[in-house]
């Protein structure tokens, strides 16, 4: 999953360093921080809380559900397809 929204609380860490240090990130990660892994400057993951990731999932859904909304109330045609779609979303 991406993190679309900045953290107030989190930080930046290279790979070589998340790994020597992995059990105090953990600790800083069950407080509430957030973790971005880098490798060669590009975030490669993120360290996250389970909460914090239900959270963003539900932001994401209610997202899509508002574009789907914006869709069907603008008349523009709505495939069966993008009904099935809607339908299982969520079913993984």
């Amino acid at each position: 999953m991406i993190i679309n929204h900045i953290q107030p609380n989190s930080r930046r860490v290279g790979a070589f360093d998340a790994k020597t240090h992995l059990s105090q990130l953990l600790s800083e990660v069950e407080k509430g921080s957030t973790i971005e892994i880098t490798r060669r400057g590009k975030i490669v993951a993120c360290l996250v809380s389970p909460d914090e990731l239900k959270s963003q999932s539900a932001f994401a859904a209610l997202e899509r559900a508002t574009e789907r909304r914006k869709k069907i109330n603008s008349r523009e045609r709505v495939t069966l397809t993008d009904i099935l779609e809607y339908r299982n979303e969520g079913r993984k």
